[in-house]
């Protein structure tokens, strides 16, 4: 019998939580995460690119060294969110300057990668961001929004792993679930979905398309009150879950979560 093990991971561009603004260590910290995970898929959200605040590493490269595997970055935004910024072109955006997103990375062969810009939000809101005296409030405009999916060889055949980080603003982050659902129909099944949906559990459950394989609070890192990660499946394919838990790593203000699935089940009903 095989095992999947599927991983999400915030990772805040590498900070501690303790000091974010600490760009020392970055890529040995997420490299120590990774390894903690010791998962065949990861997922992860809040990613920087050559990004001074973040000492210049590519973190998605660095978290894929780590697990001996392979990875893409899928730039949401050229810059600095909260900063000055531009819109990036997804996984296909060029190599040049900071850049700012999401990424998979997987320790499995990768048959193709494709990504998606979802539906803007052009709100402005308060949100609470980590400091070293404490968490306080800014304005923020939200950044734009993408999904990264890779089509995977796994031991029981191909299988889709979709990453996304939602908007923060509700209402917009379900309107870009939906097109995201529409998009990911498009890819190869069984589909699984991963990321910060920003999307309570008791709001996520609310759609029909996807079922949560790991309930478990995630934020914030310390004592977890409520679920916004998520390690999802389409609800008409076969799974069972081995085990699932969550892990305070060396960055991030979320607790990483992780399900080990069995794939001989992964087949659409």
């Amino acid at each position: 019998m095989s095992t999947l093990r599927l991983a999400t991971w915030n990772l805040l561009h590498g900070q501690p939580v303790a000091d974010p603004t600490d760009s020392r260590g970055i890529r040995e910290r997420l490299m120590a995460g990774a390894r903690s995970l010791d998962s065949d898929v990861v997922a992860v959200q809040e990613v920087d690119c050559r990004s001074e605040r973040s000492g210049g590493v590519c973190q998605v490269d660095a978290i894929a060294e780590a697990m001996n595997g392979q990875g893409r970055f899928c730039a949401a935004l050229r810059g600095v969110p909260g900063e000055h910024w531009i819109p990036a072109a997804g996984h296909l955006d060029d190599d040049i300057g900071p850049r700012y997103g999401i990424g998979l990375i997987t320790r499995l062969p990768v048959i193709r990668w494709d990504s998606i810009a979802l539906p803007a939000s052009a709100a402005r809101l308060p949100l609470l961001v980590p400091t070293p005296s404490g968490a306080r409030a800014i304005v923020v405009k939200d950044e734009p929004r993408w999904a990264i999916a890779a089509v995977i060889e796994g031991a029981s055949g191909p299988f889709s792993a979709i990453c996304t980080h939602l908007s923060f603003v509700p209402g917009v982050n379900l309107r870009q679930l939906r097109a995201l659902t529409a998009w990911a129909r498009t890819l190869p099944g069984p589909r699984y979905l991963l990321g910060d949906l920003n999307l309570p559990r008791w709001v996520f459950t609310t759609q029909r398309t996807w079922r949560t394989l790991a309930p478990m609070a995630t934020y914030p890192v310390g004592t977890p009150r409520i679920q916004f990660d998520h390690i999802a499946v389409e609800r008409d394919t076969a799974v069972r879950v081995q085990d699932m838990d969550t892990l305070a790593l060396p960055a991030g203000d979320h607790r990483a979560l992780r399900a080990h699935i069995e794939t001989d089940l992964n087949v659409s009903r």
